[in-house]
């Protein structure tokens, strides 16, 4: 089961809005009985999530603390999973969400490409990780967490006419942790001097081989289960 919560301290009581009469005896009576056991499952994980914040801590101070800074958002939703991670909840995947990156326009400087949104973007990014894997590491759990980035599109080669580029196929993915190998996997892509801007890079490693890495090196999932997850 997943459950999207905005803040940690958000204990999701719904006692006051479980249902006591018993469902109908027929296929709308088994819907309603469905989703009302999905409630109190929703209400007891809260009380987890509750418990394990009380319980944890953030340690470090680079975290973003202003608004406006760069990676702000994505540090406090980081700084949340830090303190559930030790307060000791079970949960084994976070998802974090972060936006702006989707840049038709205005993606650069025009006078000098490496400063802009794009590079903002990237630096709260930047930001926001170099502080959770400092929490990870003053708090002793640096060795149990690895983190990933995806997107659902990526961008093409050649900017548009509004100094932004439009959506694409090819994208890099950043993982992280103390425990990753570094390092660069694949090789700059050699860009056809024709390209224009509804060309894309070659995708040089399928998503799903990414996925089945992680699944396989640190969930220590089999190579039958693989198969059937990603086809």
């Amino acid at each position: 089961m997943g459950i999207a919560v905005s803040t940690a301290n958000d204990p999701l009581n719904l006692n006051g809005t479980l249902f006591t009469d018993p469902p109908t005896n027929d296929y709308m009576g088994k819907e309603v009985a469905y989703v009302r056991e999905l409630q109190r499952q929703t209400d007891k994980f809260g009380d987890a999530v509750k418990g394990a914040a009380d319980k944890g801590a953030n340690l470090s101070s680079l975290y973003p603390k202003l608004p406006a800074d760069p990676g702000y958002l994505m540090g406090q939703q980081l700084a949340t999973v830090a303190k559930l991670i030790s307060g000791g909840i079970k949960t084994r995947i976070f998802w974090l969400t972060t936006s702006g990156f989707d840049t038709h326009s205005g993606q650069v400087v025009t006078n000098d490409h490496t400063i802009g949104t794009h590079a903002n973007l990237l630096k709260g990014v930047s930001d926001a990780i170099g502080a959770f894997m400092d929490d990870a590491k003053l708090l002793g759990f640096e060795d149990r967490v690895a983190g990933m980035t995806f997107s659902e599109f990526g961008r093409r080669i050649i900017s548009n006419a509004s100094g932004g580029t439009d959506h694409g196929a090819a994208q890099p993915v950043f993982i992280f942790g103390s425990k990753v190998i570094p390092g660069i996997v694949g090789n700059n892509p050699t860009i056809d001097p024709n390209s224009n801007t509804n060309s894309n890079l070659p995708m040089q490693y399928d998503l799903r081989s990414v996925y089945a890495s992680i699944l396989a090196d640190w969930f220590c999932v089999e190579q039958p289960a693989l198969d059937q997850i990603l086809f």
